[in-house]
This record gives structure tokens, C-alpha cells and sequence, in this order.
């Protein structure tokens, strides 16, 4: 029997190739959400290095709340890479199939593409659509309503759909707002989710909440909903803060 783990790998530098596209076409630095979604991807360094990076993120958006001035172009792309592994599982009426996790491996492989290749972008819609059909799958008759791992997997599912959506709208140089707010309720499903395992398995650090915090509120920016990402950056700050 197998179980699909998705496993967030932290995966962030200034060599990834959405981050070269974005930085040749806007000519502004990476550097504040790089170092931002690094320190809040998997393990977090420590909360005071990353409650204080959010928080310069939290400033800006306040800034530009009230003065409604257009944002830097958006770090979307610069995200926890996501990779299927496989683990046992309890028994359920129906287990994933080898189709369904290599079609969830290809699925996510889409993601690292370069963005300049060519077919990058038919791929990533092909990506979306694909996800989708998981998503489907995983709601439907894998759903286990009140067990944790299934959890864990359509969150991921969801956190993953949402980062081709804004791959998809980075490659169409923001011409595709549709696909961001698409993916801003893929990240409300993910929060929603992580919310409830939190709730009735309070024993894990769920460490992927405050990067899906962030990267919704990279998200709102791209909308310029200043409001909103001032909110799900403070919020970010104030779950990684110790107890």
C-alpha cells in the first residue's frame, strides 16, 4: 500500500530560473522575499531572523496600502519546491495508484521548467489542468475526511495548483489576474486545511503555514490588495513566534 507524502523541500535561491526572468524583467532585487521564503521554508532558521523579514514585507504592503502605489513585481515563482515520495498508509476504501503519483511527479516536475523555454507555458497550463484532476480525485473518493495525512496531501495538492496558476499569470508578464485570484483560493483551501489538522492533531509543527501565509499575501499583492497582505504577513509574524 502507498500513501502520497508531499514534502516541502525548501527549495529558494537567486539562481532559480523564474527568479532570473523576473528579475530581467523588472530590474529590481530578489533579495527581501528570497531571503523571506527561505527562512520560512521547512524548518524555520529562527523566529526572530524570519518574524522580522515578514515584517519588512508587512511594512512595504502598509506603504503601499496607503499610498496605493504599484508593488515590486511579485516573487510568486520563488517557492518551496514540492516532490512525492511514497510510505505506508492506513487502509482506506481506496489507496492512490501508481498513475496517480506519477502523474503527480510529472505534475510538479512542470514546475522547475525555465520559464523561457519554449512550451513552457502550455505545459504549465497542462500542469494545472492535471492537478486538478488529482485534486478531484483526493475530494473525492480518496477523501478521508478526518484523517491527518489525507489532509497534509490536499493541501499540498492545492498549494501546488496555486503555484502553476501563478507561474502561468509570472510567464504572461501579469496579464493573467484571473490565475492569481485562482490561486488565492487555492491558498485559502491549503490554510483551511492546515487550520483543521492543527485543531484535532495539535501535536506537529506545521511549519508550511506561515510560507502559505506569505505567499498568499505575495498573491494579494500582485492585486494590489494591500490590505490583505498586511494581514496574512502579520499573521505569518505572529505564528512563528515561540509560545
Amino acid at each position: 500500500q502507498c500513501r502520497l507524502g508531499i514534502l516541502d523541500t525548501g527549495v529558494c535561491n537567486m539562481l532559480s530560473p523564474y527568479a532570473q526572468t523576473v528579475r530581467a524583467r523588472s530590474f529590481r532585487p530578489l533579495s527581501l522575499h528570497c531571503v523571506i521564503l527561505i527562512a520560512i521554508s521547512g524548518l524555520i532558521l529562527n523566529w526572530q531572523m524570519a518574524s522580522g523579514l515578514v515584517a519588512n514585507a508587512r511594512a512595504f504592503a502598509q506603504v503601499c496600502y496607503k499610498l496605493r502605489t504599484p508593488s515590486r513585481r511579485h516573487m510568486l515563482a520563488i517557492v518551496p519546491v514540492s516532490m512525492v515520495t511514497a510510505g505506508p498508509c492506513s487502509v482506506g476504501a481506496e489507496q492512490p495508484t501508481k498513475d496517480d503519483l506519477n502523474g503527480i511527479v510529472t505534475a510538479l516536475a512542470v514546475l522547475q521548467r525555465d520559464p523561457i523555454q519554449p512550451g513552457t507555458e502550455k505545459a504549465l497550463e497542462e500542469a494545472e489542468a492535471s492537478l486538478s484532476h488529482y485534486i478531484e480525485r483526493w475530494e473525492g473518493p480518496l477523501l478521508k475526511p478526518n484523517d491527518r495525512q489525507n489532509r497534509v496531501e490536499r493541501a499540498r495538492l492545492h498549494a501546488s495548483r496555486a503555484q502553476a496558476r501563478l507561474n502561468i499569470n509570472d510567464i504572461a508578464g501579469g496579464r493573467k489576474p484571473e490565475k492569481v485570484v485562482g490561486a488565492i483560493e487555492d491558498f485559502d483551501v491549503t490554510l483551511k486545511l492546515i487550520d483543521d489538522n492543527f485543531r484535532d492533531f495539535p501535536e506537529p509543527i506545521y511549519s508550511e503555514y506561515p510560507s502559505t501565509l506569505v505567499r498568499r499575501g505575495l498573491a494579494k499583492e500582485a492585486l494590489k490588495d494591500w490590505e490583505g497582505a498586511v494581514q496574512d504577513y502579520s499573521k505569518a509574524i505572529d505564528v512563528m513566534r515561540p509560545t
